[in-house]
């Protein structure tokens, strides 16, 4: 935003002193209609303003594709793990590869929840046991 406002206050000074000039000396109105003058210097306003909001637009969808991709590297992590827990703690002690199993299904919620500014109780309690649920909330 910063890089462009001064490109934004050049042209709104411009686009005023226009319509001071248009509107002090009423004969000009017409030359300014037809002066091609005032579209090229536009133009050469506008082809700058133009190419900052592109970048800005494109280094936002940037951001946007890099956050997606590390979600999919959390989610292909923790699937990674869960498989782990299912082929080495699930044969000896199955309800701990179970509450492991759960505990990694909340995480993308409780994520989700953090970075959204939102609760995630809801999702905790429906998926662990009450005791479980309580000391993960306290």
């Amino acid at each position: 935003m910063r890089a462009i406002m001064p490109l934004v206050f050049v042209v709104t000074l411009w686009s005023a002193f226009v319509c001071f000039i248009a509107e002090k000396y009423p004969n000009l109105t017409s030359y300014l209609k037809t002066a091609s003058l005032r579209s090229a210097l536009l133009s050469s306003f506008m082809s700058p303003l133009a190419l900052l909001l592109t970048l800005r637009t494109n280094r936002a969808l940037d951001r946007l594709l890099d956050a997606r991709k590390s979600i999919g590297q959390i989610n292909r992590a923790g699937r990674s793990l869960t498989g782990s827990f299912i082929a080495h703690v699930a044969p000896t002690n199955g309800k701990l590869a179970l509450l492991a199993a759960r505990y990694l299904a909340i995480f993308g919620w409780a994520l989700k929840g953090y970075l959204r500014g939102e609760s995630d109780e809801e999702v905790i309690r429906a998926v662990l046991p009450p005791n479980e649920a309580e000391w993960l909330l306290s």
